[in-house]
């Protein structure tokens, strides 16, 4: 027993000058853990579109990611910053960010990550009409998202999304409902919501518009579920707008001014002012003389802010 206790003794003297060594490992966790807290906020101000807030958040993912050198956190906070700039039509920040993304991605050794940056550069190129460069990236991207069904799941859209503009809604369709069931698989609403609203544009632009209504109305439970306002939003206008162009403006007049009031909460300008000339033009047609009054008001108020 003395034998015991004296080795013990003696490893626990040998380790008093590396006793450092645990509390690092605990800091690090830690650092990490907040870090993905912060990045869990910024996302939820970025589907609210509080654009300012969601960069804050992800700056401080960024920052705790950097003390702990968490290269694949890194890559996933300039993504997300990206993102922000990208949404908000920064393009020139949106891109700085995506290509920090890819070269920490690839010092992670994270196919994945890198993937998801290349993605996302190739979303930047086609929102600047780019489409030649979008497939670029699209194309880099594909040998690497493979073992990730999520990343996978955006290229699938993105891609089908490029192929639906180059006048092959079959083959867009294809594309689509794959990363369609994966997001079901997975439960990944905001992407799935995605999914439903493009194959919508495609059948309402066959104009078959029951078609399209099904889709838009699959998008807006989606969106719902995930509490995405600007989802929500763009879901609610898109069903005004198909209800609308097959004849129904008693159905469509509800849906504009319910697409108006989430436009107006996360503060899109543009939204708003669709909805509200829409409402107006719509309330004159239907003969509702109190929502016209209403609603020509504030389109006059946004007019002379603008």
């Amino acid at each position: 027993m003395k034998r015991i206790a004296a080795a013990a003794l003696v490893i626990l003297a040998l380790c008093a000058g590396c006793s450092s060594t645990p509390k690092k490992k605990v800091v690090i966790i830690e650092k990490a853990n907040q870090a993905a807290e912060y990045s869990k906020l910024g996302d939820g101000f970025f589907a609210s579109g509080a654009y300012d807030s969601a960069l804050k958040f992800y700056d401080q993912a960024l920052q705790a990611n950097m003390s702990i050198d968490n290269l694949e956190g890194i890559a996933i906070a300039y993504n997300s910053i990206g993102r922000v700039y990208l949404q908000a039509g920064s393009f020139d920040l949106a891109g700085e960010s995506f290509l920090d993304a890819l070269m920490y991605g690839k010092l992670s050794g994270k196919a994945a990550v890198r993937a998801g940056a290349l993605i996302n550069l190739g979303e930047l190129a086609y929102a600047r009409g780019d489409r030649d460069g979008a497939t670029g990236f699209f194309d880099e991207a594909a040998p690497l998202a493979q073992n990730d069904q999520r990343v996978l799941a955006i290229l699938f859209h993105d891609r089908g999304v490029l192929i639906r503009d180059g006048g092959l809604p079959d083959e867009a369709i294809i594309e689509i409902k794959k990363a369609a069931q994966i997001n079901e698989r997975l439960k990944a609403w905001t992407e799935l919501s995605s999914n439903y609203y493009v194959l919508a544009t495609i059948e309402a632009k066959r104009e078959n518009y029951a078609g399209a209504v099904e889709l838009a109305r699959k998008a807006l439970v989606a969106d719902k579920t995930a509490e995405f306002s600007r989802g929500i939003a763009g879901d609610l206008e898109a069903l005004a707008s198909y209800n609308l162009k097959s004849g129904k403006p008693e159905s469509a007049y509800p849906l504009y001014i319910r697409s108006f009031n989430v436009w107006l909460t996360i503060n899109e300008v543009a939204g708003v002012k669709r909805c509200l000339e829409a409402v107006v033009k719509l309330a004159a047609e239907l003969g509702n003389e109190a929502d016209l009054a209403e609603y020509s008001a504030k389109l006059e108020k946004l007019n002379a802010s603008m």
